[in-house]
This record gives C-alpha cells, structure tokens and sequence, in this order.
C-alpha cells in the first residue's frame, strides 16, 4: 500500500514536472519568436530609415540646387529690371511694372510646377518603397515556408 502511495506520488510529481518544462519551452518558444521578430521588423525599419533619409537628402540637395538657381534667376531679373527702370523713365515705368508682375507670376508658376513634381516624386518614391517592402516579405515568408 506504501509502495503504491510512493509510487502514485513519484509519478505525480513526475507529471508535474513534465507539464512545467512543458510550459517553460513554451514560453522559451515564444519569447524566441517574439525577439526574432523584433530584431526583424528593426532591420525592416532600419533599411526603410536609410533609404528614406537617403531619398530625403537626395531630395533636399536639389531642391537647395533650384533655389539656389531661382534665387540667382531673380538676382538677375532684378538686375536687369533695375537698369531698365534706369535707361527708361516715367512712361516705361507701366510697362516695366506689368512685365515684373508677369515675371514674377511666371516664377510663382515654375515653383508650383517643381513643388508638384517634387510631390509626386515623393509619391512615386514612396509607393515604389511599399512594393518592394511587400516583396521582400512575401519572398522571405516563401523562403520560410
């Protein structure tokens, strides 16, 4: 009857143990898993980072480039209007007034042209990002299957 008790409770406890080393590798599993896809979705975010920033410094260095250019395009405008106002006097005043109006509606046009298309760069930029984001996922989820 002893033996049998002993026995009972060696296998009990032997059950127990079981099911907790069970329960540990579960969880060793899982937080295995869970820092995997961590360090995953880290490197995915440092690449979309460098990319991006890369994109962003390329984008910002041509834009500094046409303002550096229209800035210049003005200068000489102004220049150039300016020695005009100087040759002519009280009667060309209207006409030189309505050709810096035009010229400088013309330049507002060209900002607003390069700032869309800038824009739809971007756009462009950033739809082409998601698509190969997606197929570096669907690849690699392949990869793993």
């Amino acid at each position: 009857m002893i033996m049998m008790m002993m026995v009972v409770d060696v296998m009990s406890m032997m059950m127990v143990v079981d099911v907790l080393s069970m329960m540990m590798m579960m969880v060793v599993g899982v937080m295995s898993m869970m820092m995997m896809g961590m360090v995953m979705s880290m490197m995915m975010m440092m690449v979309a980072v460098v990319m991006m920033m890369m994109i962003a410094v390329v984008m910002s260095m041509m834009m500094m480039m046409v303002a550096v250019v229209m800035s210049m395009m003005m200068m000489m405008v102004a220049v150039v209007m300016s020695m005009m106002m100087m040759m002519r006097m009280v009667m060309s005043m209207m006409i030189i007034m309505m050709m810096e109006m035009v010229m400088s509606m013309m330049l507002m046009m060209v900002a607003v042209v390069m700032s869309m298309m800038m824009m739809m760069m971007g756009m462009v930029m950033s739809m082409a990002m998601m698509k190969l984001l997606r197929q570096r996922l669907t690849e690699s989820n392949v990869s793993l299957d």
